[in-house]
């Protein structure tokens, strides 16, 4: 039988360099000053295959290159919703989809160049877009968090909003994979290290409520440790303060996002 195929798919950032972000020759010429790119083949190999493929290139060569690595659950989602989270630090690049580790790169970004435009392609394999498409929603960029090794390990504790939760639930959403992948890889890398877990709420709602909510949401954060790094539950303690600590006006939506925040500290 023959398989099917689809568009290959292109995302990643890239420096206009001395030209405006929105300047028209970065349309036919993105690599012109510095682009990083994952190609993310969906036209599959004899074995059922799928395909992705990072590259890096600095005034139009070749920078940065990986073999090109097979991933067989990509066939499984297609037509459903897929989370691509992206962190750089420094030189460094880590590509997530879903909770699955795809790139850890060390040296895959050029330092000299101002990263300040989104990179998307879909390759055109002559279907119409009411057959084929790739639909892309809830972009979201942030400023890189601390170097949370540094201060959960040396400082002893650190403090996030980036987990995110769904409303008024202990479930975890997949934005949060990107920062969780992160505090995971630190607990596996340092096996004496043992943690506390502390969920905060906003004020919406009873003081009860959150309360149970905050601690829900502690444990929630345990159990991921537990089923995606195999983090034994002896080296983690959870608990919640509710809504009875804020750190921002709970009058503002602004605030109530940053009230809405989970610390680690070091035991």
């Amino acid at each position: 039988m023959r398989l099917p195929n689809y568009p290959a798919f292109y995302f990643g950032f890239l420096s206009s360099g001395e030209k405006p972000s929105n300047h028209n020759s970065l349309l036919g010429f993105p690599d012109e000053d510095f682009l990083t790119k994952v190609y993310l083949g969906l036209i599959k190999d004899g074995n059922g295959n799928s395909i992705l493929q990072l590259e890096s290139l600095e005034n139009g060569s070749e920078y940065f290159k990986t073999e090109i690595k097979t991933f067989p659950k990509l066939e499984k989602i297609v037509n459903k919703p897929v989370h691509i989270s992206v962190q750089v630090q420094k030189e460094r690049y880590r590509l997530l989809i879903n909770e699955n580790k795809i790139f850890d790169l060390p040296k895959a970004i050029a330092l000299n160049h101002k990263i300040n435009q989104l990179y998307f392609q879909v390759s055109d394999i002559g279907l119409s877009d009411e057959n084929v498409g790739v639909f892309i929603s809830n972009i979201r960029a942030a400023k890189g968090n601390p170097d949370l090794r540094k201060n959960l390990l040396d400082k002893g504790s650190f403090t996030t909003s980036a987990i995110l939760f769904d409303t008024d639930k202990a479930i975890i959403k997949p934005e949060s994979y990107g920062i969780l992948n992160e505090i995971g890889n630190i607990l596996k890398s340092n096996p004496e290290l043992k943690i506390e877990i502390v969920g905060h709420t906003d004020n919406v709602g009873t003081e009860s409520e959150n309360q149970i909510l905050s601690e829900k949401r502690a444990t929630s954060i345990s159990t991921f440790f537990n089923t995606q790094f195999n983090i034994k539950k002896e080296r983690m303690k959870t608990s919640g303060k509710g809504e009875k600590f804020p750190i921002s006006d709970n009058n503002a939506i602004e605030g109530k996002a940053k009230n809405r925040r989970v610390e680690f500290i070091k035991i």
